[in-house]
């Protein structure tokens, strides 16, 4: 081994060492360099301690030089993996080929590592300048900070001061060792497992795995230290006391976090979680399904995330699909992706607006008003309905079988769209808005000025509008094209169900021409409602209401039934579609095909019958408007609380006007009908039908006409009764029912008018052998076709006989008035009951003797008087129409035999 420069003397001294044998030297005072030119060399060199102030280069073989009081080096060594250093002078430390650690001071240094992956260490902890350090393969880097000089290095372990600090080993693969100390110092590394302790002030990590292919994630190792690596182990970084990142992943599901300053998070590949904590961050998810989480509770002013467009105001995003956000005291306006993700979003005070997309998210909105925006447009499955349910401790979720899934807390206002399936969107009683799209939707707006969708299919629409006052406006089908309630500051279309509270307006609600099931409730105010068809509840509750139902086209009967505790039912008789009321005041029905009863009230209703044969009752007053339609129909009504005189007249199709209380009638065959203390007229002759009639006080005038069963009470008054059993298929009788009761009735049953209470009647008979009797009134009698008897009874009566050869009977001649027969002819007979008739002459009956008969003829009418006593002059008389003369009657007394006496027409 050869050596130069020696002896060493207290100047400044050179020594150079080849390779070779052992060699020791002290360079004693001045400035002295080593120089050790070991290139040669294949073996390792090393740098040893050997106590005292001694050093020791050494190989594993033969070359070794012990050294003390050098200042300066300049050492090269060859392949071997070489440990070489230097001291604060300017040194030049080459190592050539192997993997070398040099270790160098605070001079100007020249480090040059060669071949391999040789590492640098240097302690600059006293420097209060920067260092910046960037490690590049084949190019020099110059130190500012010390003058120093690197090449080939591709690892350090380096100390620095109070400086703003730089250690790019970006370029290069290695393990790297960098405490910073004080000073806003930066890292940057993209493999190894190096270690990073940053010191105080704000320090950055700048670390790219992007060639990482399993996850690369943070951990805590304790004591304030934390390791970002990846799964797999092939590179990490430990670090301390950093406040930012800029980090990217590889292509595993990545996890990186920063802190709470500016922070840059990359993803990669994979599906990552970027954590950017509460910064003003650069967040790119890259590829896969990528999560931006940031707490930005510290934040008071508004917040503004939009996935959608990977806009951000509080930090600048790319490639994020999912969030989990935490924000402020702002007005926060969070748009999640549109997409499947999972977001998990809390925005606390402020008035914010939250827009989630599908799959499982989680929202609360905190304080203030908060609305939720929710967008499931895209559930195409029609048995994928949404639903609404209460998690409890305020949490709530709407889910779909889907898998679509948001809890949401803290959300005073609502903004939902649903799928395809059946959906219950609720909204919170605010400005909500609710869309239905496809599918049978339920849309429950609650208290709120809402706006409502119901898109394609059956939607019904719920909401308590009872604060709202002025008149609600609403019509089902009205609202398929135009929006419904606008001018109360809601927005409602395209809905056909109902359940609904309202409030103190004359309100307007109708679900005709839906056959769904109706929830309807007035409150106050005069109130209109039709649930149309289906299983309907109505409430009319407070003001005078109305409720409007169509049956028609169903051929089913319709009825009204008491169906307990104040409510009835208007519906099927089999309960297939109904509609259950209460508090109602005035009606408006429409029957179908069947035989239909419908009711109204006390005031102004609409009946109308449809074919069938109906029974239409107006109930107890108003003027209705009741049209019976096709088929034999029956009105009814109770007016015997009126107390001026009703008139009713009806024509042959079953109209007329019930004068005095201005109810319209139409197509009506049969009349029930009480009236009150007036003096009323009832005609109902021109029709066909079944009538009952009570007439109450008051002096009345009633016609049934030809129906086929009627019943008539002509209560107090002088009342006078017209019936005519000319439709009767077999021989009418006068006949006592009782009670107070008569009838004229066919033997067959075929025709009957009961009555009680009349004082005065025009009856006519049928075709056959009829039996008619008066009272003691003026009576008309009228037998038609047919050997008839007519008794006439009390009263001034007029008989008509008709066709046929006919009995007019005189039962009681003492009390009987002057009784006129119309139409007496060849073959009738006039039979006196209780008397004789012994003779019968001309002669004006003045000096009539007992059982002895006058006749007379004057002004065309003919006077038979009748002696019944001792005494001269008549006692009974009897008219008939036409010139009589004795001759004209033959007189048969059957006192003897039945007690009576016949003048028979000859």
């Amino acid at each position: 081994m050869a050596i130069t420069g020696l002896p060493t003397t207290t100047g400044d001294d050179l020594v150079t060492v080849t390779p070779g044998t052992y060699h020791s030297v002290d360079a004693l005072a001045g400035t002295d360099r080593l120089v050790v030119n070991w290139a040669t060399l294949g073996t390792d060199v090393t740098l040893r301690d050997v106590g005292y102030g001694w050093w020791r280069f050494a190989d594993d073989f033969s070359s070794a030089i012990d050294f003390i009081n050098f200042e300066s080096f300049d050492i090269t060594t060859g392949s071997g993996n070489d440990r070489i250093g230097g001291r604060d002078g300017n040194d030049r430390l080459v190592s050539g080929a192997g993997n070398d650690s040099i270790s160098s001071g605070l001079g100007a240094d020249t480090i040059d590592g060669g071949a391999g992956r040789d590492l640098w260490s240097a302690n600059y902890g006293g420097l209060n300048v920067g260092v910046t350090v960037t490690l590049t393969p084949g190019v020099w880097n110059i130190i500012g900070a010390t003058g120093a000089r690197l090449r080939g290095i591709e690892q350090v372990s380096l100390v620095t001061g109070s400086g703003g600090d730089l250690v790019d080993a970006s370029a290069v693969t290695g393990d790297q060792y960098f405490e910073s100390g004080a000073g806003n110092d930066t890292f940057i590394v993209n493999s190894g497992r190096s270690t990073f302790n940053a010191g105080v002030d704000e320090d950055l990590l700048v670390a790219d795995f992007s060639a990482a292919t399993t996850r690369i994630s943070w951990t805590d190792r304790g004591y304030g230290w934390w390791r970002l690596g990846d799964q797999a182990g092939t590179r990490w970084v430990d670090t301390y006391s950093v406040e930012r990142v800029n980090l990217t992943g590889g292509s595993g599901h990545d996890i990186l976090s920063g802190g709470g300053l500016v922070d840059t998070l990359t993803g990669g590949a994979g599906n990552d979680w970027l954590n950017g904590v509460s910064g003003a961050d650069v967040i790119a998810g890259g590829d896969g399904t990528d999560v931006w989480e940031a707490n930005m509770s510290g934040y008071t002013t508004s917040v503004q995330v939009n996935l959608n467009t990977q806009t951000a105001n509080v930090a600048t995003i790319s490639g994020i699909e999912r969030l989990s956000l935490t924000t402020g005291a702002g007005s926060d306006r969070i748009t999640a992706h549109a997409g499947i993700y999972n977001d998990v979003i809390n925005t606390n005070d402020g008035n914010d607006v939250i827009t989630t997309g599908r799959g499982f998210d989680s929202v609360n909105g905190g304080g203030q008003t908060d609305t939720l925006i929710v967008d499931w447009s895209g559930i195409t499955g029609a048995d994928s309905g949404i639903s609404h349910s209460d998690r409890g401790y305020g949490w709530w979720r709407f889910s779909s079988r889907s898998g679509d899934i948001v809890d949401y807390y803290g959300i005073e206002q609502l903004n939902l769209t649903g799928g395809a399936g059946h959906d219950t969107l609720v909204g919170w009683g605010n400005r909500d808005t609710l869309n239905g799209n496809d599918g049978d939707d339920w849309l429950n707006s609650a208290a709120g000025t809402a706006v409502i969708d119901g898109g394609a299919g059956h939607d019904a629409w719920a909401a308590d509008l009872t604060a709202l006052n002025g008149a609600m406006l609403f019509d089902a089908v009205a609202s398929q094209t135009t929006a419904q309630l606008t001018a109360r500051n809601l927005s409602i279309r395209n809905i056909e169900q109902v359940s609904i509270s309202l409030g103190a307006g004359n309100d307007s609600f109708s679900t005709a021409g839906y056959a769904l099931n109706d929830t309807m409730n007035g409150g106050l105010g005069n109130d209109t409602l039709n649930p149309g068809l289906g299983i309907d509840r109505v409430n009319g509750e407070a003001g005078t209401d109305l409720l409007v139902l169509s049956f028609a086209g169903f051929d089913q009967d319709i009825d009204n039934r008491d169906v307990g505790y104040g409510w009835w039912r208007y519906g099927t008789v089999s309960d297939s579609q109904y509609a259950d009321y209460l508090n109602m005041e005035r009606f408006n029905i429409t029957g179908g095909n069947g035989n239909d009863a419908l009711d109204g009230g006390a005031l102004a209703d609409t009946l109308i019958g449809g074919a069938g044969n109906d029974t239409l009752y107006s109930g107890a007053g108003g003027a209705d408007s009741v049209n019976g339609g096709a088929g034999q129909d029956t009105w009814a009504m109770n007016l015997s609380a009126a107390t001026a005189g009703l008139t009713l007249t009806l024509t042959a199709a079953g109209a007329g006007t019930l004068v005095g209380n201005g109810t319209k009638l139409a197509g009506i065959e049969s009349v029930q009908l009480n009236t009150g203390s007036g003096n009323d007229t009832i005609n109902l002759s021109a029709v066909v039908g079944n009538h009952v009639l009570n007439t109450n006080d008051g002096n009345d005038v009633v016609n049934v006409g030809t129906g086929g069963v009627n019943e008539v009470n002509g209560g107090a008054g002088t009342d006078k009764l017209t019936a005519d059993a000319s439709t009767a298929t077999a021989s009418v009788r006068t006949v006592d029912k009782g009670y107070g009761w008569w009838a004229m009735e066919a033997v067959d049953g075929s025709y009957s008018t009961r009555y009680i209470n009349v004082d005065q009647f025009d009856f006519t008979g049928s075709a056959y052998n009829d039996r008619l009797s008066g009272f003691g009134g003026n009576d008309v009698l009228r037998g038609a076709a047919g050997r008839d008897i007519l008794n006439g009874g009390g009263g001034t009566d007029t008989l008509y006989g008709g066709a046929d050869a006919d009995q007019f009977l005189f039962t009681s001649v003492w009390s009987n008035g002057t009784d006129l027969v119309a139409d007496a002819a060849a073959g009738d007979i006039l039979r006196f009951e209780g008397v004789h008739i012994n003779s019968l002459a001309a002669g004006n009956g003045a000096t009539v003797g007992q059982w002895a008969a006058e006749i007379e003829t004057v002004g065309g009418v003919t006077s038979i008087y009748i002696g019944l006593d001792a005494t001269a002059g008549y006692d009974f008389r009897v008219n008939l129409t036409g010139a009589f003369g004795a001759g004209s009657f033959s007189v048969v007394d059957w006192n003897a035999w039945n007690g009576a006496a016949d003048l028979i027409v000859t």
